[in-house]
């Protein structure tokens, strides 16, 4: 059964828990797929997922998923 899409709003509200505008890896240790795959989604190399890396994705979560 797949999951609903989420969009990169959607997981930087629910990751951000420093509400800083960033993902770290520290936050994106509660989503084993953002976790997975945090180098991918840094574009920049910066160690922080912003609103933009995030959209520049497409986070798509079924059973077995990943990005996309």
């Amino acid at each position: 059964m797949a999951i609903p899409h989420q969009s990169g709003d959607d997981i930087l509200q629910r990751l951000d828990k420093n509400a800083d505008g960033e993902i770290s890896i520290k936050e994106a240790v509660a989503d084993p797929i953002i976790l997975e795959s945090f180098s991918r989604i840094d574009i920049n190399g910066d160690g922080l997922i912003s609103r933009h890396e995030l959209t520049s994705v497409h986070v798509r979560r079924s059973h077995g998923g990943g990005l996309n």
